[in-house]
């Protein structure tokens, strides 16, 4: 496949044309305009057409995400989603094509602003555009491709005036306003992910604005294909593919390092830009030819890498997957760090751990990659990985209790753990936990997560992402 001028659908809608989807009344709403309605129909009798009270509050939808403002208040300060459970009348508007652009409006009538639908979606509605207090909102007005082209050159600008070198996270999805769409740059290729079915409408607008910016080499794609866009298949609920070129084996620079990346390994196994500042603090931490290192599941072999070229004294990688392993031992010879680096492949990683312990092998620094594990939940109604769906803490305890066993009294253990937003302090939980069960203690001394490329929108509490602490262990 090969970039050209597109072809697809165009993103232009007029006003009159676009459907409307409403939000249901707020649960405290409804039962006040309930007790304030008259139940009769002005003789006494009450009126047959009408619902009784309780069935029309039930109708009425409490808000998925806790907080003090309606689900109106949050989506005029700018949360970019609305949930299936909702919308009102949902069960009759299956005939909206997905990818249609619709406006939204409160139980009112009032515009909240303008999104992209999906109806087999968990999150049917995500918002191209709001209607924040007091400022103008695209309801009544006409939307063309240049919407999509103008926010991919805002991202564009923003990460330039940061970063010198052409390796960043170009787009980051809702945080730079394109909803379901993530662009990483590396060097002279791209990366392109759609984590929904609706935006992929629109790929060629975004493909041929892409060409006109960057002229890349090669441009590789992870399409979502699942209509009701579940993520919980680690990755293989992606299509993969290059859009252009035909090299698929990218080399990415960071720092001093360089690495290989394979763009169709999968989209659990894409370079972590997010994770920048916490290499080069732990690097930094290491080096002095000190500390020896544990890097555990670290996919491409990045900090424990840095960490040898900057002077650790010793660094072991353990990964149970035989691919991970040949290219961590292939990015260990590109940086000529083989006299300090060891790749190990062992199918049980927690007996090995053990067998670490047995022989009482202490490590200055221990990372754990920790892999979020996606279970079903029938609680779970909705959210970024599909109804039924979401990620688990289960049997992270249990590995960073090994951990932390394996640490030397005053060494490090680094962690990324997979949460909401809203919810950062169960990471506190696991890790004090983790720490008291073996009779350690700590004082964390890093914490990383939203980055300058990879930008959380302050009032998405409900959207996850990798938080990581790095806690000296005493």
């Amino acid at each position: 496949m090969s970039v050209g001028p597109h072809e697809g659908p165009s993103l232009r809608s007029l006003p009159h044309e676009r459907p409307c989807v409403m939000l249901k009344a707020p649960k405290a709403q409804m039962q006040q305009d309930l007790s304030e309605e008259d139940p009769t129909d002005g003789g006494g009798q009450r009126a047959e057409a009408d619902p009784p009270p309780a069935a029309a509050a039930a109708e009425a939808v409490a808000s998925p995400v806790p907080s003090q403002y309606t689900r109106a208040e949050q989506m005029r300060r700018g949360h970019p989603w609305v949930y299936d459970s909702e919308v009102e009348g949902i069960g009759g508007m299956t005939d909206i094509p997905a990818g249609s652009i619709v406006n939204v409006l409160d139980h009112q009538g009032a515009p909240l602003g303008v999104g992209l639908w999906n109806r087999q979606s968990s999150i049917p509605v995500r918002m191209l555009t709001g209607c924040p207090p007091a400022s103008a909102c695209l309801t009544d007005q006409t939307i063309t491709d240049d919407l999509l082209r103008q926010r991919i050159r805002q991202a564009l600008q923003l990460r330039e005036r940061r970063y010198r070198e052409p390796f960043y996270r170009l787009v980051n999805g809702e945080a730079d306003k394109l909803p379901g769409l993530f662009i990483d740059r590396l060097g002279k290729a791209l990366l392109v992910r759609f984590d929904t079915i609706a935006m992929p409408k629109y790929e060629g607008i975004i493909y041929d604005e892409l060409e006109a910016l960057l002229r890349p080499k090669v441009m590789a794609v992870h399409k979502l294909n699942s209509k009701k866009e579940k993520r919980a298949q680690g990755g293989n609920e992606y299509l993969e593919f290059l859009a252009k070129g035909d090299d698929h084996n990218v080399k990415i620079r960071e720092g001093d390092c360089a690495f290989f990346m394979n763009l169709l390994a999968g989209a659990t196994r894409s370079w972590d830009y997010q994770a920048r500042e916490t290499r080069q603090f732990v690097s930094d931490l290491c080096g002095g030819g000190e500390l020896t290192v544990l890097d555990m599941y670290s996919n491409n072999g990045a900090m424990g890498i840095q960490a040898a070229a900057k002077g650790a004294a010793e660094v072991v990688f353990l990964e149970d997957s035989l691919t991970a392993t040949a290219l961590i031992e292939q990015n260990i010879k590109l940086n000529d760090v083989q006299h300090r680096c060891t790749a190990l492949h062992r199918s049980n990683i927690d007996e090995e751990l053990k067998s670490m312990l047995i022989s009482n092998l202490k490590f200055g620094c221990v990372v754990v990659h920790l892999r979020p594990v996606i279970e079903y939940r029938f609680t779970q109604r909705h959210g970024p990985f599909g109804k039924w769906f979401k990620p688990t803490l289960k049997g992270i305890e249990r590995i960073l209790r090994l951990a932390v066993r394996l640490t030397a009294r005053g060494g490090y253990l680094c962690a990324p753990i997979y949460l909401p937003f809203e919810h950062t302090h169960w990471t506190w939980n696991v890790i004090r936990t983790s720490l008291s069960s073996v009779e350690r203690s700590g004082a964390v001394v890093w914490e990383g997560g939203a980055s300058y490329d990879h930008g959380m929108m302050a009032v998405h509490t409900d959207y996850w992402q990798n938080r990581t602490f790095v806690v000296r262990v005493d």
